[in-house]
């Protein structure tokens, strides 16, 4: 269900190559649960080319992203809580012809 909603932004004109995307998935837990029903955000380190959001379903999601370093955020929607930040980031590094699984586990401080 989470391939449903894969979302990738960025501006590309016509002077503008086009990225290549590969298939990212994993899952995302919170203390030690799956996140029931959030979104996963990547976004590139260096802040060059497009973004690519998509659903968390019951701890898994699954979409296209660039290759590169990537810096990630969580959006918890139940609880209204973000994570990935300068004080806690979160990163993944898509690459070509890799598998390309994340698992984030994050704490949510409670």
């Amino acid at each position: 269900m989470a391939a449903l909603l894969c979302v990738t932004s960025g501006c590309n004109g016509p002077s503008q190559k086009v990225e290549k995307v590969y298939n990212v998935k994993g899952t995302v837990q919170i203390d030690g649960r799956p996140l029931v029903d959030g979104m996963v955000s990547f976004k590139p380190a260096d802040a060059r080319g497009g973004s690519t959001a998509t659903i968390v379903t019951d701890g898994a999601f699954q979409c296209a992203v660039a290759a590169g370093a990537k810096a990630v955020t969580i959006e918890d929607m139940q609880n209204r809580r973000s994570y990935g930040n300068e004080a806690s980031p979160l990163t993944a590094d898509v690459k070509p012809n890799a598998e390309n699984r994340f698992e984030f586990n994050v704490k949510s401080g409670k």
